[in-house]
C-alpha cells in the first residue's frame, strides 16, 4: 500500500506520496477536498498527463504535483491559468542566478534558454453554470530531462542549480500562490495579464502556432486580451485565440 505522508505549510495542506498513475487524478478524491489548499506531490507518477491528454514523461527526481485550489472565482476563471504560470514561474526563477533566461510561453510552459522545464495543467469541476472546484498539476524537471519528445528540454540541475528540495519548492509555491491570491480577491484582471506578459515575450515577437485546423502558422505576439485570449497578428491582421498551440 502507498503511504501518504500529510503536513502543513504556509496554511496548506501537503500531501506527499511515492508513487501515483496521476497526481491529477488522485487529487480529485473527496479526502483532498478540504477547506484549505490542498497540495498533493508523488515522486513518480505511471499514467501522467499533460494538456489536451498528451503524456508528461515522469522521471524519478523531477517534480510532479497538483493542487486543489479553494478558491471562488466564477466569473473569471482563465485567470487561474495565468495566475498558476506566474507562480512556477517566479519559483523557478528563485533558484537560478540568472533569472532572466526564464520566459512564459503562452498558455502553460515555463522555459529556460526556449527549453520547457515545466508545464502547467487546469482541470475544473462545475455543477450547472458555477465552477465546484479548480485543480492546478504541474510537473517541473528538478534533475532530469526527457530526451525522447519532439521539443528541447532542460532541467534546474542542467541550468547549474545544485542543490534540489522538493520540500522548498512546496514552501516558495504555495508562499507565491498566497501573496498573488489577493490580485484575485480584488478581480485585478489588469495587473495579473501585464505581470504574466512581463515573463513571456516581447510584444511582436514571431511566433508559430497551430491553429484549429491544426496548420502551422506564423504571426506576430500582440498581448493578452482582458478576457484570457492570445492576440496574433497574421497577415496583417490581428486575431485573438482562444484554443492554440504555441510552438516558440
Amino acid at each position: 500500500m502507498n503511504k501518504i505522508y500529510n503536513y502543513k505549510v504556509n496554511g496548506w495542506n501537503i500531501f506527499i506520496a511515492k508513487t501515483l498513475s496521476s497526481t491529477m487524478d488522485e487529487i480529485k478524491n473527496p479526502k483532498y477536498n478540504q477547506d484549505i489548499n490542498t497540495l498533493l506531490l508523488s515522486f513518480m507518477q505511471s499514467r501522467a498527463r499533460g494538456r489536451k491528454d498528451n503524456k508528461w514523461i515522469s522521471q524519478l527526481g523531477n517534480l510532479f504535483l497538483s493542487i486543489n485550489y479553494k478558491f471562488d472565482i466564477n466569473s473569471n476563471i482563465f485567470l487561474i491559468n495565468y495566475l498558476s504560470g506566474i507562480v512556477i514561474c517566479d519559483v523557478v526563477k528563485s533558484f537560478l542566478e540568472d533569472s532572466n533566461k526564464v520566459i512564459l510561453k503562452w498558455p502553460n510552459d515555463i522555459l529556460i534558454n526556449n527549453k520547457k522545464v515545466a508545464g502547467i495543467l487546469i482541470e475544473t469541476e462545475s455543477e450547472g453554470n458555477k465552477f465546484k472546484s479548480i485543480y492546478i498539476g504541474a510537473g517541473i524537471n528538478l534533475k532530469k530531462s526527457p530526451d525522447n519528445v519532439i521539443y528541447n528540454t532542460t532541467s534546474l540541475k542542467e541550468e547549474g542549480v545544485k542543490k534540489i528540495f522538493k520540500k522548498e519548492f512546496i514552501n516558495r509555491i504555495t508562499s507565491k500562490f498566497n501573496y498573488w491570491e489577493k490580485y484575485l480577491n480584488e478581480n485585478n484582471i489588469t495587473y495579473i495579464l501585464k505581470s504574466w506578459m512581463q515573463r513571456s515575450y516581447p510584444i511582436n515577437t514571431e511566433i508559430s502556432f497551430k491553429n484549429n485546423k491544426q496548420e502551422v502558422v506564423k504571426g506576430f505576439y500582440k498581448g493578452i486580451n482582458k478576457d484570457g485570449a492570445i492576440n496574433i497578428k497574421v497577415k496583417g491582421k490581428t486575431l485573438s485565440y482562444f484554443m492554440i498551440e504555441a510552438l516558440q
